[in-house]
C-alpha cells in the first residue's frame, strides 16, 4: 500500500525528462485476482504460488523468458553520475592507498566511459530484440512470479517488478543467522502494469503477516 501511495504521487510525465510518458495508474486495493492473468516461471516458490490460488488467482506456467546479454547498463549508470565522477569532463586520477573493495567502488561508474560508441549502439539493438522477445513471452499475461527476480531482464526492458517476503528460512546453510532472514520473491509485471502487480502484492500482504516480521538485530 505504501508503494502504491508513493507511486501514485510520482508516476506520469516529467517536464524535465522527455522520456517519461503519462501512463495511467489505477491501483485497486480490493482487486479480483481471478480477473488477472498471472504466470510463474520455474524458479517461482511453490508456497507463494499456492497462496495466490487460495486468494482466488489462477496462476499458470510461463514460457521460458529470453536471455540476451545487453551490457549497456554500465554506460547508462556512468552517464547518469558522470558530473560527479568526472566533474568538468575530466576524470580525476585514482587516489593511492585504496583497498581492493574501495577501488571497485570507485571504478563502478568510471568503467562506463571506456565503452566504445559502436558497442553501445549494438547493445541497444540487442535490447530492442530482447524487449520484443519478452513481449512475445508475456503475451496473454499481466504478470508472472519469479523466484530468481529476473533482475537482469527487467533492468534492460523496463518491466516493473515488486519484491515481497513470503517466509523466513535458511537459504544459506553456512550462515548461522540465515534461518532468521526473510525470504522474498518477485512479481514481474507487463509494461505499465505497476498498478496490477501492486494490487496482487497488497492482496497477499493483507492475508499474511510476513511483511510485518523483522529479523533480530545484533
Amino acid at each position: 500500500m505504501d508503494c502504491a501511495l508513493v507511486f501514485n504521487a510520482i508516476h506520469g510525465s516529467d517536464e524535465k525528462d522527455p522520456s517519461t510518458i503519462p501512463a495511467p495508474f489505477r491501483f485497486d486495493s480490493d482487486a479480483d485476482l481471478s480477473a488477472l492473468r498471472i504466470g510463474y516461471d520455474e524458479s517461482a516458490p511453490e508456497a507463494f504460488v499456492e497462496a495466490l490460488r487460495e486468494l482466488g488467482a489462477d496462476p499458470s506456467p510461463m514460457p521460458e523468458m529470453p536471455d540476451v546479454r545487453i551490457d549497456s547498463l554500465g554506460a547508462e549508470s556512468a552517464a547518469a553520475f558522470d558530473d560527479h565522477v568526472a566533474p568538468g569532463g575530466e576524470l580525476p586520477p585514482m587516489p593511492e592507498g585504496l583497498t581492493e573493495a574501495e577501488q571497485r567502488r570507485m571504478n563502478r561508474f568510471r568503467r562506463g566511459r571506456d565503452i566504445l560508441a559502436m558497442d553501445y549502439i549494438q547493445s541497444q539493438r540487442r535490447r530492442r530484440i530482447l524487449m520484443q522477445r519478452t513481449a512475445e513471452a508475456m503475451e496473454g499475461f499481466d504478470m508472472f512470479v519469479s523466484g530468481s527476480g529476473q533482475v537482469r531482464l527487467t533492468n534492460d526492458t523496463g518491466h516493473p517488478a515488486v519484491v515481497l517476503p513470503y517466509g523466513f528460512g535458511d537459504s544459506n546453510p553456512d550462515d548461522e543467522y540465515a534461518h532468521e532472514q526473510p525470504i522474498t520473491t518477485t512479481i514481474v509485471g507487463d509494461l505499465f502494469a505497476d498498478d496490477k502487480i501492486l494490487a496482487v502484492a497488497h492482496a497477499y500482504q493483507s492475508a499474511t503477516d510476513w511483511h510485518t516480521r523483522r529479523p533480530p538485530l545484533g
